[in-house]
């Protein structure tokens, strides 16, 4: 019932407009249309799970799938768009969708999209005061309800503008013919979303993407490793005496994807239209639990899989390994390199070894999810070629650079390199110079220097849309200065970074990350990275926390402590643990007044995560030592003394515990193991304001 892989292979080329020379479609409803005419009317697009089981030890297996047909799907977005055409209009053309992901919302999506609307999704899992603010601020020209409606509460005002539309597509009950889908009316939207980055504390922050950015990435998805039908096959390339990637072309019945990202995650919008507009087929799983999502992906031989690093991290295990994927995907976070390395063990058969790809990928809501990728694969030693028996090679990971050559990865790397720009992107590093009405941005050329990320190119989102419906553009003054005569757009993205040797960029953190504990500037993704240098730590992530207690007279610095939160490999000793990550971050030149003490290290079973599967800082609890509201560090009388000195270091010395007998009243107190936590109770103790010990250092001083 499916096309041959040459037929298959074609709509690519039809969707882009390459085969006659056409320009590339400019609107993803137009490439939706060629792809409901092309496709063989029987062509499974989404697999539901149909019935599961789960066995005494709490693993689950699926029995059945329900097989969501092209003429089945498209019938019903036809449908869903005859329903929104009454209500919509060239003043009223933003519709929301409230829905899990799945093939119900790929309906309401494309439907929407037909319709010549942008679609705003909304999460079910959200909390009902986030749905409302959401809505309330986004002030849809309809609400398409995907499966029962949640609480909503105020929903007078769109009384006559609600939509029910079911979970799943439903099925077809004898051979049917795709329906001839709408085309758009002339006053159709330029944009293709309004994604809520920010809904859950103050003012929602509404990212407005465009059609041209979308279609920009899935054609980048469909030309490179992420491609799941064949292009025009043609001869593999050579690395210069490097593994080539034979294989890579594989046939159409082979290549599958996954729903399972939040509607709310930029990623799954790619998630969602990317194997849609290749014709390829997706897995919807029952549960968005990561058993649910594991059962899908074994039983549905899954190919192509994307997640952010912390679920991941909840998916690896054993049973992993037993799924065949061709493309595993990283985005949404930094990849931690000992956990990319965990995934590829178990999923980089013998078998499958030169058909599978690592890609890391580094974006945001504002870029239509992604602007730079870096291919990892796994490769044999040289030098283990001679030895017979397969189990005992050795391999190396290799990444592939600009001139798609395998080149060895940096094994001391704590994190996954950014990468190179993808070809519709532009990345550029900047640093701020002046203040105020002086200030200026200069390009950041020289190797390892950190600045701000800037990007550039086709991706860029219009820019943030207002409660009155105006759209904001990402402009800043300074940064127009830089680019003045080029029209390309460009987002500041908040993000640090730097260039290695190769070309590769690295990201150092958020311009958020950047504290400043007693006046030493000190980047906390530094200090994630530090505690990430030990091998039995899966997740590190650093928090600083302010104190009311600290102040400066000048008013610029800030006080506080810093917190280290760690998920680790096995059962390990709380207190080893707590003194190795101290002593990492000693030794890879973290401030000694930013080094947290052992106290401050907490060992989590995982990391807490909002609704888009990352980390939430904001979660993250306070460790009991550095309560000092709640009593440590008392303030006390220090007793007369002749010798104050003496008294001084005594007290040094009860902060620092055992190990800090050596000491004497000309010894450096932060040289000593002193960090900005001892800070905080030795100034409570002593009496004195904080950044006395900060610029004494010592007790004779």
């Amino acid at each position: 019932d499916r096309l041959g892989a040459r037929e298959q292979g074609s709509i690519i080329m039809s969707l882009y407009g390459e085969s006659d020379g056409r320009e590339p479609y400019r609107r993803v409803d137009e490439a939706l249309r060629t792809i409901a005419k092309t496709l063989h009317p029987r062509t499974p697009l989404f697999y539901t799970v149909e019935e599961t089981d789960v066995n005494f030890r709490g693993t689950i297996s699926i029995q059945d799938f329900d097989a969501k047909l092209s003429c089945a799907f498209f019938g019903h977005v036809s449908k869903l768009a005859d329903s929104l055409g009454p209500i919509v209009n060239a003043e009223e053309r933003f519709v929301a969708i409230v829905a899990n992901p799945g093939d119900g919302y790929a309906a309401a999506l494309c439907a929407v999209l037909l319709c010549g609307c942008a679609f705003i999704p909304i999460d079910r899992e959200w909390s009902e005061e986030r749905r409302r603010r959401v809505l309330e601020h986004a002030n849809p020209a309809a609400i398409v309800f995907v499966g029962p409606r949640p609480s909503l509460k105020r929903m007078a005002r769109w009384r006559s503008r609600l939509i029910d539309a079911p979970e799943h597509v439903p099925e077809v009950t004898c051979a049917q013919t795709s329906p001839e889908l709408p085309e758009p009316p002339p006053w159709a939207e330029d944009a293709l979303y309004v994604m809520y980055t920010s809904g859950s504390t103050g003012e929602p922050k509404a990212v407005v993407g465009t059609h041209e950015g979308l279609l920009a990435r899935a054609r980048w998805a469909a030309e490179g490793p992420m491609r799941m039908n064949p292009m025009n096959p043609s001869p593999p390339e050579e690395d210069e005496g490097e593994e080539s990637d034979e294989g890579e072309e594989s046939e159409l019945e082979d290549a599958c994807g996954c729903l399972h990202t939040r509607v709310g995650f930029v990623d799954s919008v790619t998630e969602t239209l990317c194997p849609l507009l290749q014709g390829a087929s997706s897995m919807v799983p029952q549960e968005f639990n990561p058993g649910g999502i594991k059962a899908t992906m074994l039983f549905g031989e899954v190919t192509h899989f994307s997640a952010v690093p912390t679920l991941w991290e909840r998916l690896n295990d054993e049973y992993l390994g037993e799924i065949n994927l061709k493309a595993a995907v990283c985005s949404g976070e930094p990849m931690p390199v000992p956990l990319m390395n965990r995934i590829i063990r178990n999923l980089d058969h013998e078998r499958f070894r030169h058909e599978f790809t690592f890609i890391n990928l580094y974006g945001s809501t504002e870029v239509a999810g992604d602007a730079t990728e870096l291919q990892i694969k796994e490769r044999l030693i040289p030098s283990e070629d001679e030895v017979e028996y397969q189990d005992e090679r050795q391999y190396e990971l290799v990444y592939r650079n600009k001139s798609s050559q395998l080149v060895p990865l940096d094994k001391s790397l704590a994190f996954v390199p950014a990468g190179f720009d993808l070809p519709f992107a532009q990345t550029i590093i900047v640093k701020r110079e002046g203040e105020g009405e002086d200030e200026k941005f200069i390009v950041v050329k020289e190797v390892g220097e950190v600045g701000e990320v800037v990007i550039r190119g086709l991706g860029v989102a219009s820019g943030y849309r207002d409660a009155g419906g105006e759209i904001q553009g990402f402009g800043f003054s300074a940064l127009d200065e830089l680019f003045r005569g080029d029209p390309m757009p460009y987002h500041l993205t908040g993000d640090l970074g730097r260039w290695d040797q190769k070309g590769l960029l690295h990201l150092e953190g958020r311009v958020d990350d950047i504290v400043k504990p007693f006046g030493e500037r000190v980047n906390l993704n530094e200090i994630s990275a530090a505690a990430m240098k030990l091998s039995y730590v899966t997740q590190a992530v650093a928090r600083f926390w302010t104190t009311n207690e600290i102040s400066y007279a000048d008013g610029a610095g800030t006080g506080g402590a810093i917190a280290v939160y760690v998920v680790v490999n096995g059962n390990k000793d709380p207190s080893v643990v707590h003194q190795s990550v101290v002593k990492s971050c000693r030794q890879h030149g973290i401030p000694r007044v930013a080094v947290p003490m052992e106290d401050a290290v907490m060992i989590l079973t995982q990391m807490p995560l909002n609704a888009n599967g990352k980390v939430d800082r904001s979660a993250l609890p306070l460790p009991q030592a550095l309560n000092f509201k709640g009593g440590t560090g008392k303030m006390k009388m220090m007793p007369s003394s002749s010798d104050a000195g003496a008294d001084i270091l005594a007290e040094m010395q009860k902060v620092l515990g055992s190990g800090s007998e050596w000491m004497k009243q000309s010894d450096d107190f932060f040289f000593a193991g002193g960090a900005s936590p001892d800070v905080i109770v030795l100034a409570q103790t002593l009496g004195v304001p904080a950044e006395v010990v900060v610029r004494h250092r010592t007790a004779a001083a």
